[in-house]
């Protein structure tokens, strides 16, 4: 990006952002105006550079405008699309977005159950399982020091 196009975005585009993004860009979940400002600036630099190198005038008003109607509809610089979980555009449309794991679901089988308890598994652990069946007293003689098979058999750390 040239000299021109950077003071071109200082001066005249990021002012345009900074005064209209709080009234019209509705944050969504953990966002704040100043994070849409800052994504917004970046996805404006992008247009700028785009619009030098292939030679176009750079009208500041219409990157602007174009960037705070993409910032509207829940785009963002890095965001990976409609297929990114944690994206905004995807919570607007109301395709999806994130949850917590105590949150009820809405499952007939369920009953209004937290995602946690329909996910989790109620059988025991195998390790557990395991533990249960092994011997104890044979386990505990072989590694008492005092036994002489076993400190053959497991040398002590020093």
């Amino acid at each position: 990006m040239s000299p021109q196009a950077a003071e071109c975005l200082l001066a005249e585009i990021y002012p345009i952002l900074k005064a209209t993004i709080p009234r019209t860009v509705t944050p969504i979940g953990t966002e704040d105006h100043k994070e849409l400002i800052q994504d917004a600036v970046g996805d404006a630099a992008r247009a700028v550079d785009s619009m030098e190198r292939s030679g176009k005038e750079l009208l500041p008003r219409s990157i602007a405008y174009y960037t705070i109607q993409r910032s509207k509809i829940g785009r963002r610089m890095l965001d990976a699309g409609a297929s990114d979980v944690l994206s905004p555009m995807r919570r607007i449309n109301g395709a999806g977005g994130v949850v917590g794991f105590d949150d009820p679901i809405d499952m007939d089988d369920a009953g209004g159950a937290p995602i946690c308890e329909a996910l989790c598994d109620h059988r025991p652990d195998p390790s557990e399982e395991a533990a249960r069946r092994l011997d104890w007293a044979t386990m505990l003689d072989h590694l008492e020091p005092s036994n002489a098979a076993s400190s053959r058999r497991w040398p002590r750390a020093r």
